[in-house]
This record gives structure tokens, C-alpha cells and sequence, in this order.
């Protein structure tokens, strides 16, 4: 666990039950148990947030990435856009087709005999 051989933990557990006592060693190595657990899931939480985390850090720099090609693509289109408008000419009102628009074919009901 803490890469303690056999010989060292038997060398603690003896201190320790020569310091604390045979009444209260159990209540100590429960508490020490307790605390050690907590630490551990401290720990693994943190291990959690961290990695949560640098996903994010990786999904939001993808993100932009696709934006800034997203951007460019906008502006190349935009220019193509422009480029087209400047290159065709503009079509001023034609003589041709005021003419037919301002004659009026009549229609069934109107005709008389």
C-alpha cells in the first residue's frame, strides 16, 4: 500500500501499540483508515475535475478551430460574392420589358362582339 515491506509495518504497529495502548490502537487505526479514505477520495475527485477539465480544454479548442474555418469560408464566399457583382453589369430598367409589361392583353370577359 504505501510500499512497506512486512518487517516495517509489524515495526509501526508495535510503536504504535507501545504509544497508544492496546485500548485505544483500534480506535486510532479506524480513524487512520477513515482519513486515509477521505484523502483517497479527495484525491480521486480532483484526478476527475482535472481531466474533465483538459476534455474541455481540447473540445473548446476544436470548437474554435472549426469556427475560424467556418469564418474563413464566410469571408472566400463573400468575396466570390463581390466579385461576381462587380464582374456582371447591371441590368438598367430594359425598354424591352417595360413594353410587354405595360400592355395588357384583354381578357375573355372584356371582349364584346
Amino acid at each position: 500500500m504505501f510500499n512497506m515491506s512486512f518487517i516495517e509495518m509489524f515495526v509501526v504497529f508495535t510503536i504504535a501499540l507501545l504509544v497508544l495502548g492496546p485500548e485505544r490502537l483500534p480506535v486510532a487505526a479506524r480513524e487512520l483508515g477513515k482519513n486515509i479514505g477521505k484523502l483517497k477520495r479527495f484525491f480521486n475527485n480532483m484526478q476527475r475535475q482535472i481531466d474533465q477539465e483538459i476534455r474541455l480544454e481540447e473540445l473548446n479548442r476544436k470548437v474554435m478551430a472549426q469556427l475560424d474555418e467556418t469564418q474563413k469560408f464566410i469571408e472566400e464566399q463573400k468575396a466570390k460574392i463581390a466579385e461576381k457583382e462587380q464582374s456582371e453589369p447591371v441590368a438598367h430598367d430594359d425598354p424591352v420589358k417595360i413594353a410587354d409589361h405595360s400592355e395588357q392583353k384583354p381578357n375573355n370577359d372584356q371582349v364584346s362582339s
